[in-house]
């Protein structure tokens, strides 16, 4: 992807270390998922670029213990102004996008709530599923499934 080109990625879990190397050894930019505050204290001393604050309420492989709305300040002051931070997990308007910032994030990241575009490839019962779905009905799954180790997923 480097040598095609492509200058900014994302890294995530146990591919950050080894990646933030060749990445930024390409003169690339690195955003760094992270999910703690230790991670993103290891994302920075790694060399990364940007963070992306994701919390619990994200969809996929989830890997912080608390709520992004709690997260954000908390990374924010340990990064300091310096670092662009991307916070994602449970956003989805734009009344979300305006508290996070408000909270300290220089933007917001939206997932699931893209899977309800025309756009999108979902299938009519699972976009009909997300719109029905309340916060409530959204399960954390901890089962050891995949080839993620240990990742809860939504």
């Amino acid at each position: 992807a480097v040598a095609a080109g492509i200058r900014h990625f994302q890294v995530f879990w146990w591919n950050g270390e080894r990646l933030t190397r060749r990445i930024r050894a390409a003169g690339a930019t690195v955003f760094a998922q992270v999910g703690t505050e230790g991670q993103a204290h290891e994302a920075l001393a790694r060399g990364a670029d940007a963070l992306i604050v994701q919390g619990n309420e994200a969809g996929g492989q989830v890997r912080s213990p608390v709520p992004v709305r709690e997260l954000v300040p908390r990374v924010r002051a340990l990064a300091g102004d310096a670092v662009p931070i991307v916070a994602g997990g449970g956003l989805a308007d734009r009344s979300d996008l305006r508290e996070i910032l408000s909270l300290g994030a220089d933007a917001g990241l939206f997932g699931t709530r893209f899977s309800l575009a025309d756009e999108s490839a979902v299938s009519p019962r699972d976009r009909a599923r997300l719109l029905r779905a309340a916060p409530e009905d959204l399960v954390l799954d901890t089962r050891l499934v995949g080839t993620w180790p240990c990742a809860p997923r939504r």
